[in-house]
């Protein structure tokens, strides 16, 4: 099952992004972000998912898990 971290790295990476450049854009520290995408830390809170969302230039809901029928 895809994780919000793996969503993040995949949205960052197709955006072109560093963690670096979507850590400015986001105002959320990069280390936070690395942490995110590597499963170390728990998943952000709604709030951090909206700054995050605007600093990729997508919705909300776009950084949010894709999961199979089958599990939903």
């Amino acid at each position: 099952m895809e994780t919000l971290g793996a969503r993040l790295k995949e949205l960052r990476q197709q955006k072109g992004l560093s963690q670096i450049e979507l850590s400015k854009l986001s105002n959320i520290p990069q280390g936070t972000i690395s942490r995110w995408e590597t499963g170390a830390r728990a998943n952000p809170g709604w709030k951090m998912i909206q700054a995050l969302a605007a600093g990729l230039g997508c919705s909300a809901a776009q950084l949010l898990p894709r999961c199979s029928l089958h599990r939903c």
